[in-house]
C-alpha cells in the first residue's frame, strides 16, 4: 500500500513571487505569479508543489477547489509528516 496525503492549502494568485509558506499552525499558503484564469494558477500551484516535494507532477492531484482559493490536494507516495518536512525546507 502506497502512502497518500491530502493537503489543504490556500492559494494567493498574482503575487510578486511564487513560493510556498508553512506557518506555525501547519497551514500551507501558496503564492503564485499566475492569474486565476483558464487554470493557469492551478497548474502553477501543482508544478510548484511537485518541485518543492521532489516528485513528479503526475503524483499530485487537485481534488477540490478548482475555482476557489481554498484547495484540497492529493499527494501520492508521501506521508503527511514527509510532506510537511519537505515544505519547511528552504
Amino acid at each position: 500500500m502506497s502512502a497518500e496525503t491530502v493537503l489543504n492549502l490556500s492559494v494567493i494568485p498574482k503575487s510578486s513571487q511564487s513560493k510556498i509558506s508553512l506557518d506555525q499552525d501547519g497551514k500551507v499558503k501558496v503564492y503564485l505569479n499566475s492569474p486565476p484564469e483558464k487554470g493557469k494558477a492551478n497548474q502553477e500551484c501543482l508544478k510548484l508543489l511537485a518541485k518543492k516535494l521532489g516528485i513528479s507532477k503526475s503524483k499530485i492531484t487537485l481534488i477540490k477547489g478548482i475555482k476557489t482559493r481554498q484547495k484540497k490536494i492529493l499527494i501520492s507516495g508521501l506521508k503527511l509528516d514527509q510532506v510537511l518536512e519537505l515544505l519547511r525546507k528552504d
